[in-house]
This record gives C-alpha cells, sequence and structure tokens, in this order.
C-alpha cells in the first residue's frame, strides 16, 4: 500500500508508550493492520508488552454487528478475548471516567475508521472518551498521569474538500455534532483529536497522534492502496461513503436511502417518485434510472 497506518507504526514501535500502562482500546471492526487484517485488540490481547484490560466501542458496537443508533450493550465480556467491551456510544463521559477509574485505565488508545462527515458519530464517541480522559486527568487519579493515543488513518474524502454547515452548539448540540466543525471537515481523525482538545478544560496533556506515513492530502481513498473495511452495515463500499456526506441528509424526509439494500447510500426512493419526471425535473446530466 502507498500509506501506513499510525496503527502499524505503534505495532512496529514496540507498543512502546503503552508500556506500564492500563490500556484501554476504542475500536470497532476497522481497527484492523493492513498487511494482516488482524485486528489491534488481538494482536493487544496477545502480546505479553500490553496490559490490555477493556474495549471501548462507538456506534454499531465493537465488532461491528448492530444496525444505526444501536450499538454493545453498557458491557459485555468479548467472546473471542474475555475482555470487557464498555459501549462508549451509550455511556456518558462521566460513567466512563468512573469505569476508567474502576479498572484503573492510564491509556486510551483510538483505532479507528471515520467517515469524514460531521454527523458520522464515531468522531463524537471519541470527543466523550476525551473528556472521560480528562475528567481522570483532573482527578490525579494514576501516577503516571492520563495518556490519551490516537493512531492516525486517511479521511476516505481526502484532506482538501471542506464544505457544508457548521452546527450551531449553542441550540444543536447533539450526538451527531458537539463541536463547531463543517458537515465535511477534510481531516483526519488524528487532526480531529488535536482540535477536540483545544476545548477540554483542562486540556490532555499527554496526547499523541501516531502519525500515517505516505498519505497527503490531496488522496482520496481509491489512491492510498488500503483495503476499505466497512466502518458500519450502511458504509459497506467506498462508493456508499463517498455518497454518504450527500445522501445522508435524505434520512429526515420520507424517502428511503436504501438502508437494507446492497447500495446504501447510492440508492434513494419512495413510492411517489416518477424517475423520469425527476430527471426532466432537475439540470441536464443527472439522471435517475429506476432501480426496480
Amino acid at each position: 500500500a502507498a500509506v501506513e497506518l499510525g496503527n502499524q507504526r505503534l505495532r512496529d514501535g514496540g507498543y512502546a508508550q503503552l508500556q506500564g500502562r492500563r490500556v484501554a482500546v476504542l475500536s470497532n471492526p476497522t481497527g484492523v493492520f493492513q498487511d494482516s487484517l488482524l485486528h489491534i485488540v488481538d494482536a493487544m490481547h496477545a502480546d505479553p508488552k500490553v496490559n490490555l484490560v477493556a474495549v471501548l466501542s462507538p456506534e454499531h458496537g465493537f465488532r461491528g454487528d448492530h444496525q444505526a443508533e444501536t450499538g454493545d450493550p453498557p458491557v459485555y465480556w468479548d467472546e473471542a478475548t474475555g475482555l470487557p467491551v464498555y459501549s462508549a456510544y451509550k455511556l456518558s463521559p462521566e460513567v466512563l471516567a468512573a469505569v476508567f477509574r474502576r479498572e484503573g485505565i492510564d491509556c486510551v488508545v483510538v483505532d479507528m475508521q471515520d467517515a469524514g462527515v460531521r454527523l458520522y458519530t464515531f468522531i463524537w464517541t471519541m470527543w466523550e472518551v476525551m473528556q472521560a480522559a480528562s475528567l481522570l486527568q483532573q482527578e490525579q487519579a494514576s501516577p503516571l498521569g492520563m495518556r490519551f493515543i490516537v493512531t492516525d488513518r486517511p479521511n476516505p474524502l481526502g484532506g482538501q474538500l471542506v464544505e457544508g454547515p457548521v452546527v450551531n452548539v449553542s441550540c444543536c448540540a447533539s450526538g451527531y455534532g458537539y463541536l463547531p466543525i463543517p458537515h465535511l471537515h477534510g481531516m483526519t481523525i488524528g487532526e480531529l483529536a488535536l482540535l477536540f482538545n483545544t476545548y477540554l478544560s483542562p486540556k490532555l496533556s499527554d496526547l499523541e497522534v501516531v502519525e500515517m506515513s505516505g498519505w497527503d492530502r490531496s488522496m482520496q481513498w481509491d489512491a492510498t492502496g488500503l483495503a476499505w473495511v466497512p466502518p458500519s452495515p450502511n458504509l459497506p463500499t467506498l462508493e456508499s461513503t463517498l455518497a454518504y456526506g450527500a445522501t445522508v441528509f435524505i434520512e429526515a424526509t420520507t424517502v428511503a436511502e436504501g438502508r437494507g439494500t446492497t447500495t446504501p447510500f447510492t440508492l434513494f426512493g419512495a413510492p411517489f417518485i416518477n424517475s423520469s419526471r425527476l430527471e426532466a425535473a432537475l439540470v441536464a446530466g443527472a439522471a435517475f434510472p429506476p432501480s426496480s
């Protein structure tokens, strides 16, 4: 691959940043090494150099088997590793901080793929985990302090496209946007973590982004040489992911956006839509062939 992900650089460095610490990993099915497709949690669990004590999961769950706006139970035990899995998607920062305290967690690693769109919830789950880490840092709960590591990954839309409205956090902050960033933010998950830290009080004093190598801002995903691992059930392909930023707005209407089909977000429809009349009403060049 043209690009090497941050998780491989963390692994190839012998997980040096994790030594002597009790580690939790925020991840989902995308948290795999591209050279082996082995999951980072499974690799860390098997590695005597890493004291991995818990997993944190975003929307759709750690193993990715839940639909939208659901997730893992608040806590369960992972069948493959026996580790406790806490739903960071469902638990508040205050409850997550209590989990960190009880488990003695003093290092969090974030390794998961974002979609490049503000209302994709994974980045806001990271924000809430950062808030929990900040609370523990404030308490000085660990003699080593709280370490927060983000293994960086490409924005699948590239790093140059910045478009759309900025969320008005004074009235409309939610799990689809807690901080004022645009709809297409053009940032990697590591860059977002650095930005989010400027909004924390206190800021995380030990925040590290493990950088990628070989990526530049002009690259969309298909230029990276990396395999696409679906981050959620309805972004199964790169094509769905590229369309998602535009067609996700259909969700708030009486038109279906293709969930439950093999081509979510690239297909939309409703019983009252006549495709030929729709084509005639729009600009030249737009085609809406009927799918059934």
